[in-house]
């Protein structure tokens, strides 16, 4: 994956969290990962086909959802809630790239995990790349596999 197609996914990252008031998010540096792959509490999946093929992830914790809940006035953080923005927040970077890509990047309906013990295996020739984000003091990543 080269640079400016990474910049693609950091800009969804900035273009989706800025849209609420009070913090802007900051991105880390993103680097390449093998396996060992960070889950926290949530964790939304996107997967990808046509011209490109792997997954775009999403892992947040349960804190960063009840805040984003919360901006997104929806009421009271609950289970529900929480799988819903988690999916929302991959589908909505996922959709950003795909406007990006083209018509030929499909995206898939996002699939939730729970829960920190998890571990994927992308069958990919490149690296995966891992992006660190945080907003309002939470610490997040999104995973970008595709070749």
């Amino acid at each position: 994956m080269k640079q400016e197609e990474l910049k693609i996914f950091i800009q969804g990252v900035m273009h989706y969290f800025s849209q609420f008031d009070g913090a802007e998010p900051t991105v880390g540096v993103p680097f390449p990962q093998h396996d060992n792959f960070v889950f926290l509490d949530y964790t939304g999946v996107i997967g990808i086909s046509g011209d490109r093929k792997g997954c775009i992830y999403v892992t947040a914790s349960l804190g960063m959802l009840d805040d984003l809940i919360k901006d997104m006035h929806l009421g009271t953080a609950s289970e529900t809630l929480r799988l819903d923005a988690i999916g929302e927040v991959a589908n909505n970077i996922s959709g950003n790239a795909e406007h990006f890509f083209g018509h030929n990047f499909l995206i898939s309906v996002p699939m939730v995990i729970t829960g920190p013990n998890h571990n994927i295996h992308l069958p990919l020739k490149i690296p995966v790349f891992t992006i660190p984000f945080e907003w309002k003091s939470h610490k997040s990543y999104l995973v970008v596999g595709t070749e």
